[in-house]
């Protein structure tokens, strides 16, 4: 890669990582408020189990499929000029979402009882009743929630991230201003309608960025163009394996609601962390590579891609062993220091950090099926996307149902983290005899050098734990704060070191990579 496109590639990475931060932080701060102001009880369940529905409903439907898909044809179709074809496949898109969207919402406000008692059967009454008027606030943000991703789909497609990056900020903005404005007087419902509102404001500020690309919502809508064809014929193997992916979530809630009450929102608030920090680390090189491959595809220039490939595995590899480590040992003064204040207890905060101990073992795997996804949809094969799907969601669902009984909710994020292993080396496999990027075994020194460098960086930390719980008490926030910050920057400091001794060259370039990211002028 140039180094003129590959400080853009940077760039545009580091102004969506810019957007990142600030939705996550807005993301922990409206977490903190729901964990202190319902803590992690059956309330709170209700919440989480609701507002899943209509996510559970987009994956059903294959609309979520869309955005890979769409953002890879667009791509080709930008690379090609095909500017006519462009408008008219738009067009035909964003209505057929908007139809097929509108219509299951309608249906499911009405068939909302029916949906939460499958869903979550092991709930008492009353909290049926509750999750069902959350429930029906929330279904309409299938609607937004659908056109939403579309769009920000085609944007990035058309190389802009910026917008589509506001998304997530606008959207917890939203729902912490309806907190913090109408909690005392509508309770959880408050969050429920701050939700709904704020999908609706995520969708509304990407309608502008359209127009200056010249793409408008108009009544077009030909549902025989051989263009939405081959959408269709791309994206359907990705619907058959979301809607593996949505039952393996379904099985999670269904096991969940027969627990006892606030285990469903410890694997809410731990699978948040989780999410915030491959949204932070890694979704925006993730989003920005995505066309990047898509183009260099439709341009025949498969060498190039490779090159690119390998480079971003061994960066993800570099940046997510440690911190896994990291969050492994630090899951209790994590979950303590955030979320126990208000009605959040410390025996919520025992079972969070265990959760969150265990998830923290499915970060790398998760972020390497990410972007072997991406090259999946560049090179527009999706059918190994399906079958590799399919089969991780048949394990984890085996794997839930065989260890809950025995470990309770422990049991559960074990399933998810072997799942997501699993997947990961099906993956794995499957692009490697796809585009040949591995060689071989290019990638065994390295791999060995990196997990000696961790376990290096796991005694480090573990002694630093020690030493600051005699200085201060881990118990107070103080403690706690110490603890996190001084283990990171500990642990950093000696994760490069390691890294310097056992000669990884590619952690040089991955810092040299983050300095341009944050601080290109």
């Amino acid at each position: 890669m140039g180094e003129t496109k590959k400080a853009s590639l940077l760039f545009s990475a580091g102004g969506i990582t810019v957007c990142r931060v600030v939705a996550k932080g807005l993301a922990l701060y409206k977490q903190i408020l729901i964990a202190s102001l319902f803590g992690a009880t059956r309330l709170a369940d209700s919440f989480f189990v609701a507002t899943t529905i209509p996510e559970m409903l987009l994956g059903i439907l294959g609309i979520n499929t869309f955005r890979g898909v769409a953002t890879s044809v667009f791509a080709h179709l930008d690379a090609r000029g095909k500017q006519e074809e462009v408008q008219r496949l738009f067009s035909s898109l964003f209505n057929f979402i908007l139809i097929l969207t509108g219509v299951i919402a309608s249906l499911a406000v009405v068939f909302a009882p029916v949906i939460v008692s499958i869903i979550a059967p092991g709930f008492s009454m009353a909290d049926r009743e509750i999750t069902v008027k959350i429930t029906r606030i929330a279904l309409p943000v299938l609607v937004f929630l659908g056109l939403a991703s579309f769009i920000s789909s085609v944007l990035n497609a058309f190389h802009r991230f910026f917008v589509p990056a506001l998304m997530q900020v606008v959207l917890n903005a939203v729902m912490v201003i309806f907190i913090l404005v109408f909690h005392t007087r509508f309770g959880i419902y408050a969050v429920a309608w701050g939700f709904l509102s704020g999908h609706l404001a995520s969708l509304a500020i990407q309608l502008p960025s359209l127009r200056k690309l010249g793409l408008g919502v108009s009544t077009v809508f030909v549902p025989f163009d051989p263009l939405i064809r081959k959408s269709l014929l791309l994206a359907l193997p990705l619907f058959v394996s979301m809607f593996a992916a949505q039952l393996s979530n379904f099985s999670v809630k269904f096991l969940g609601s027969f627990l006892s009450g606030g285990k469903i929102s410890a694997l809410s608030y731990s699978g948040f962390l989780m999410s915030a920090v491959i949204v932070l680390a890694a979704e925006p090189f993730l989003i920005v590579l995505m066309p990047r491959f898509a183009n260099q595809v439709a341009l025949d220039r498969l060498d190039a891609m490779r090159s690119e490939l390998v480079k971003s595995v061994k960066m993800f590899i570099l940046l997510f062993s440690p911190l896994s480590v990291w969050f492994l040992l630090l899951s209790f003064p994590i979950v303590r220091l955030l979320f126990q204040r208000g009605v959040f207890t410390s025996e919520a905060t025992a079972i969070t950090s265990t959760v969150l101990a265990i998830l923290s073992l499915r970060l790398l795997p998760s972020v390497l099926s990410l972007l072997f996804v991406r090259v999946f949809l560049a090179i527009q094969r999706t059918t190994p996307v399906m079958w590799v799907n399919l089969s991780t969601s048949i394990v984890q669902i085996f794997l839930n149902f065989i260890l809950v009984s025995s470990l309770d909710v422990e049991g559960l994020a074990i399933a998810d983290v072997a799942a997501a292993v699993f997947q990961m080396i099906l993956f794995w496999r499957l692009v490697d005899s796809s585009v040949n990027f591995c060689k071989g075994s290019r990638f065994i020194p390295f791999l060995g050098k990196v997990i000696l460098a961790t376990s290096i960086l796991g005694v480090g930390v573990r002694f630093f734990l020690d030493l600051a719980g005699r200085v201060s008490s881990p118990e107070t926030a103080a403690g706690s704060t110490i603890a996190i910050l001084g283990s990171l920057l500990f642990g950093l400091i000696i994760y490069l070191t390691a890294s310097f001794v056992l000669k990884i060259k590619e952690s040089w370039e991955v810092i040299r990579s983050l300095k341009s990211v944050f601080f290109r002028s």
